[in-house]
C-alpha cells in the first residue's frame, strides 16, 4: 500500500484515539509526529531484512490493491507461497465473511494530508526508496 496514504491513515487513526484522552488534539501535530515514525520503521524493517535476519523465501510482498481486488487470490497466493495446504471451506468462509463485511459498509472515511500538516511532495521524498523498491 502507498506509504503516503498509510501514514495519512495512521495519522487520522492516531487522533481519534488520542482525542478519547485529551481535550486538545492537534491534528496538524500528529500527522508529521505519525509519518517520520511510520517512516523509520519501514526503514528499520527493510534494513533488517535485507542483512537477513531471515531467508528471504520467508518473505511474501502482497499489493494492497491486489488484496482488495482479489482477497482470495490473494490468500491462496500465501499458502501456495508457503508450502501450507489449502483448508478445505476456507473460500466459502472468506466469501461469506466478505459478504458480511463489504468495504466502506460503515461510509469511506475521508482525510487529507493538508488537514494533518503535511505535505505531499515531503512525503513522496519521505518515501521514495520504499516507492522505488516495491514500485509504488
Amino acid at each position: 500500500r502507498d506509504p503516503v496514504t498509510v501514514a495519512m491513515s495512521v495519522g487520522s487513526l492516531t487522533a481519534t484515539l488520542r482525542s478519547a484522552f485529551s481535550d486538545e488534539v492537534d491534528p496538524v501535530e500528529v500527522g508529521p509526529e505519525c509519518s517520520r515514525r511510520w517512516a523509520e520503521a519501514i526503514t528499520r524493517a527493510l534494513r533488517s531484512r535485507d542483512r537477513g535476519c531471515a531467508p528471504a523465501e520467508q518473505f511474501l510482498d502482497l499489493y494492497y490493491d491486489d488484496l482488495v481486488a482479489d482477497p482470495l487470490g490473494v490468500v491462496r497466493k500465501v499458502y501456495s507461497h508457503f508450502d501450507l495446504a489449502f483448508p478445505e471451506g476456507l473460500d466459502e468462509r472468506i466469501g461469506a465473511f466478505l459478504r458480511q463485511h463489504p468495504k466502506d459498509r460503515f461510509g469511506k472515511h475521508r482525510y487529507n494530508l493538508e488537514q494533518f500538516g503535511m505535505n505531499r511532495e515531503e512525503e513522496m521524498q519521505r518515501y521514495a526508496a520504499y516507492r522505488e523498491r516495491f514500485r509504488l
